[in-house]
């Protein structure tokens, strides 16, 4: 499973505040006045990687199973995405509610 976020910006915000404030962990939320410095050459370099690693990764549904979440479907339709991933997984429903 490969996780996506496919708003590059919001993706690099979120990159530069968890550095600026000190935090990674996944599903925080951040302080709304948290003001942030994002150098454009160090922006573009992680950008161009992570498009890159999002091809190569994409690349593996040809010879392995794979699936891609998109971070922004996530956000707006967890269980659509949650019924989605335990399909993939050849989970039942009504184990993993």
């Amino acid at each position: 499973m490969h996780l996506v976020r496919t708003d590059n910006l919001a993706w690099l915000r979120s990159k530069f505040v968890a550095r600026e404030v000190g935090s990674f962990a996944a599903g925080h939320s951040y302080p709304e006045d948290v003001s942030v410095h994002i150098p454009i050459r160090a922006s573009l370099r992680r950008l161009k990687m992570k498009l890159w690693l999002d091809t190569k990764l994409s690349e593996l549904k040809r010879t392995n199973p794979y699936h891609v979440i998109l971070y922004e479907d996530l956000l707006t339709d967890m269980k659509g995405v949650t019924s989605d991933v335990q399909q993939f997984l050849g989970l039942e429903p009504q184990f993993m509610p």
